[in-house]
Order: C-alpha cells, then structure tokens, then sequence
C-alpha cells in the first residue's frame, strides 16, 4: 500500500499565504505533495471548506480560486468525505451519553 498523509489546514494556508508565518515551511510540502515528491495527501471535507473560507477572505478571487482549483485538480489530493455515519461513530467514542 501507498504512504497517504493526513495534511491539515494550517499546512495549506501556510502554503497558499505568502506572509504568513508558516509559509517557508509549508510550500515546499504542498508543492512536494503535489509533484509527488512526498506521499499523497487526504484532507477532509470539514478541512477544505475551513481552507476555502480563510483563504476567500485572504486572496483575491483570481488568485484563490488558482490554488483551489489546483489543489482539487491535483491527482495526489484527495478530499474525503466525512460521512454522518462516521461523524457520529467518532461523537460516540468521545462522549458517553
């Protein structure tokens, strides 16, 4: 089986934010990832929609949609789904009610 990675927000945004204070260390991982010189990435849905809203508040239009449209077009991302099912299986776990 294929590495696959779990890559977060703070990850992306960095990448995608030229001043931000993550921005050395993130683009080279999301530009890695996405010419697949590091392990393919899985981000959830809950994790690109929290992306899209900072980033549609950060970046111009053109700009933001670039990267989005990037990111989505990138055979080595995967957005994955969190089903309700799997959400409420999680809830479950975590709290006894």
């Amino acid at each position: 089986m294929s590495q696959v990675v779990l890559i977060d927000s703070d990850v992306i945004i960095g990448a995608a934010l030229e001043r931000d204070q993550h921005h050395d260390r993130a683009k080279p991982i999301v530009d890695g990832i996405d010419q697949s010189r590091l392990p393919k990435a899985v981000l959830s849905d809950y994790i690109y929609m929290e992306v899209v809203n900072y980033l549609t508040k950060k970046l111009n239009t053109e700009d933001c949609s670039d990267f989005l449209n990037r990111l989505v077009a990138s055979e080595n991302y995967r957005i994955y789904r969190v089903a309700d099912r799997h959400y409420k299986a999680g809830k479950d776990d975590i709290y006894y009610t």
